[in-house]
């Protein structure tokens, strides 16, 4: 799913590139903190030393208001949190580095992995806070994954967006699971939550946190407007706010009409977007209303005209100088913008009819009589209305203030909830870093005995190097096929591999094996429609997939010499033994995954053998992406051997929507990541130890987790759809996954393979 994302965002924004260039050079926007945006950590945020972090996420100057008592109440309560801020958009920069400090703001990165990786390693977040919606998938995985909590605050789902998350219902709940608590707005907020897919138990309501903006305080030029106001006797004054295109228009020759009856009324324009400054500019010299822009004006006196607020961040602390407010993107069908900032100031407010983004807010002050709600047409009549009486106006803004805070309380409500999360958190990781230190600290104490057991294999290896014990050596040439480690290296995909390259070279084979997990005794020809318990799981699987005779038996010169008495002499294929040296063979493969090559040997760590045990090996079998020189600072045991490269992959039919994923193997992260490179999210996840022999109890409890999740159905290995047997039809639908692998050069391999058996078996 995540790369299927990535590659459809790098593509939008491929194709969207000429407006993102033009924007840029016709407003400037988006040129600042392009490196930010790409993942360039700034250095002013990185702290020496550093403390943990708390990650703020706000997109723009609203939700930077709306967060920025919650960040002081953070900085308070958690002083050992360094607490820091992002913003999508410049506006929201500004005000946030004003607010906050520049050294603690820096620009969201851009929704892929590059960029965001950079991020999580060198800030390490202990909590992630995401103000209202800002749903990135590959954000919220990798946030996920780096072990930060995640919350989303003031969470709200509008009218105008519902239908765009419900089309994406299929995958939201994977996205949504990445998130640890859902702090909604109101209780419909919270059910529109949970119907797109957020866990119902992460989500609470807590308010409103735009409730708890607080007051701003009264800047220098509210000041000087006060003073200019007065000595020009200019009045009554309308500030119109946040207004988009379409609305300007409207406003202004509302104004005309309000000039009519009032001489010197003056209005503050506040276009929403700064780009539109100048737009607006030329719409007022069109119209020849005198106006003046807040960039240029010094103090002037000013009446009958217009302030043109040309400004980031003044115009909460304008709606003081105000008379009547009007809150934009509402006349048109914009949906509306904040009225709370006007509401502090007691001022009456008119509002359009359009107002779905903020549709709660707008209707609980309606409901106490506290905001005008009018269309286009009776926009001039309201306003006329509103200065003429002032009575009703003065008792609209009281109300409005009223309203206000009988729902403050949010960012209280917020901080008591993330409090709570980060304590979770905390006991959390010192949960882990005790069971990492007991892992670590266990490890150490076993070292001793890992020694001990080095000393019996080097010991026991020495003794066949010099025949001092011997061998047997069967009629036919010896492939062996193993590894150093206890599973979990891909031997027997390979084993299935190296036997399809034979096959097709007409060449005939049985397979030796000793039958791991099984519960009969002797020697045995394996059925293919048999059970795991008659010849175990890995030797059912080579025979179903090769059609091959498979021989089980702990002694496997004997299970050779079976097979030979049946099917006459041929190459033995000798599964899982490199380290069964009691079988002469003539070819020794040996798998590793890079990453075991550093483990440490029994019980310590996984290693049957130390990595100088590569010497006995012809050929060297590295089963990642990762290179020769990636693989191992001790290349010396590589040296001379065939080195193949063999990249895993999986292969599979139709996978079920939404499935749970189980398995009983060796590495089941592994499993679970190539699924995801395939674009296979589960719901749920459900690992067993290698090898499990399903039960009853294990098929209803993944019945009950498909229940529980809504899971289309179930994905597993091929592995454990042999140990499943006869439960397998009980857990339907099911996707079950072959593990596949490719070697690279696979001819020049396996003529260098069969040119040394030759040799070999010529001077035997």
């Amino acid at each position: 799913m995540y790369l299927l994302y990535s590659a459809a965002l790098a593509l939008a924004l491929l194709l969207s590139l000429p407006y993102w260039l033009l924007q840029a050079m016709r407003y400037g926007k988006y040129r600042a903190g392009f490196g930010e945006r790409l993942g360039r950590v700034p250095q002013r945020v990185l702290e020496d030393p550093p403390r943990p972090v708390i990650w703020v996420h706000a997109v723009s100057v609203g939700e930077v208001r709306a967060v920025g008592g919650l960040v002081a109440a953070l900085r308070e309560h958690r002083p050992e949190y360094c607490v820091l801020v992002s913003t999508t958009t410049d506006t929201g920069q500004q005000l946030a580095r004003s607010r906050f400090g520049k050294e603690n703001v820096f620009y969201f990165p851009l929704d892929f992995e590059f960029a965001i990786r950079p991020y999580l390693r060198l800030l390490r977040p202990a909590l992630i806070v995401l103000a209202e919606t800002e749903f990135w998938p590959n954000f919220l995985h990798l946030a996920h994954n780096s072990g930060a909590r995640v919350a989303v605050v003031n969470a709200r789902i509008s009218d105008r967006s519902l239908p765009g998350y419900r089309r994406f219902r299929s995958i939201l709940p994977k996205v949504l699971g990445h998130i640890d608590l859902f702090l909604a707005q109101t209780e419909d907020d919270a059910k529109r939550l949970a119907n797109i897919g957020a866990p119902s138990d992460r989500i609470q309501v807590s308010g409103n946190l735009k409730f708890d903006i607080p007051v701003p305080e009264v800047p220098e030029i509210v000041v000087k407007l006060r003073g200019a106001f007065q000595e020009s006797k200019a009045g009554p004054v309308i500030v119109c706010g946040s207004t988009v295109e379409g609305e300007e228009p409207l406003l202004l020759h509302a104004f005309e009409n309000v000039l009519a009856s009032y001489p010197n009324a003056f209005m503050i324009l506040a276009p929403r977007h700064p780009e539109r400054f100048s737009e607006v500019a030329q719409l007022l010299e069109g119209l020849k209303i005198p106006f003046w822009r807040r960039s240029l004006w010094s103090a002037d006196p000013l009446s009958r005209g217009v302030l043109l607020l040309d400004s980031i961040g003044e115009l909460a602390a304008m709606y003081a100088l105000g008379d009547v407010a009007f809150v934009g993107g509402s006349l048109v069908p914009r949906g509306g913008h904040n009225i709370i900032e006007a509401a502090q100031h007691g001022i009456a407010i008119i509002v359009g009819n359009h107002t779905e983004n903020f549709r709660e807010i707008v209707e609980h002050f309606k409901s106490h009589d506290a905001v005008r709600i009018v269309g286009q047409a009776e926009f001039p009549l309201a306003l006329i209305e509103l200065l003429s009486n002032g009575s009703e106006r003065r008792a609209l803004g009281k109300r409005g203030v009223e309203t206000l805070q009988a729902q403050m309380g949010a960012t209280q409500r917020t901080l008591e909830a993330l409090q709570r999360l980060l304590d979770s958190s905390e006991v959390e990781r010192a949960l882990q870093d005790s069971a990492s230190n007991l892992r670590s600290n266990l490890k150490i104490s076993l070292k001793p005995l890992a020694s001990i057991f080095g000393l019996v294999v080097q010991a026991r290896n020495a003794l066949y190097d010099a025949a001092l014990v011997p061998t047997r050596r069967l009629e036919g040439p010896v492939i062996s096929v193993g590894n150093l480690t206890v599973g979990g290296s891909g031997k027997t995909p390979f084993v299935i591999l190296l036997g399809e390259l034979l096959k097709a070279r007409g060449i005939e084979f049985d397979v030796l094996s000793r039958g791991y997990g099984r519960k009969s005794k002797g020697i045995a020809l394996v059925d293919p429609s048999g059970s795991p318990d008659q010849f175990g799981d890995e030797p059912l699987l080579i025979a179903r997939r090769l059609e091959v005779p498979v021989i089980v038996g702990a002694d496997r010169y004997q299970a050779g010499k079976f097979s030979e008495d049946k099917f006459g002499p041929r190459l033995h294929r000798l599964d899982d033994g490199f380290q069964h040296r009691a079988l002469a063979r003539d070819f020794d493969i040996v798998l590793i995954n890079p990453e075991d090559a550093h483990d440490s040997l029994l019980p310590a760590g996984r290693l049957r053998e130390p990595l100088s045990s590569l010497k006995r090996a012809d050929a060297v079998v590295l089963t990642n992406e990762t290179s020769l020189n990636e693989s191992s600072g001790d290349l010396q045991h590589f040296r001379g051997k065939l080195t193949w490269q063999v990249p895993r992959g999986i292969r599979f039919d139709s996978v079920p929507e939404k499935p749970v994923v189980f398995c009983g193997i060796a590495k089941p992260r592994n499993f679970v990541s190539q699924l995801g490179t395939e674009g296979i999210e589960s719901v749920a996840e459900k690992f067993y130890r290698d090898h499990h022999p399903y039960t009853e109890q294990d098929i209803y409890d993944l019945l009950q987790l498909r229940q529980r999740t809504g899971a289309g159905g179930f994905v597993t290995t091929e592995k454990d759809a042999i140990n499943l047997g006869q439960h397998l039809s009980k857990l339907q639908p099911m996707a079950i996954i072959s593990v596949t692998m490719i070697l690279e050069n696979a001819d020049s391999a396996v003529d260098a393979m069969l040119r040394v058996i030759e040799e070999r078996r010529r001077f035997a």
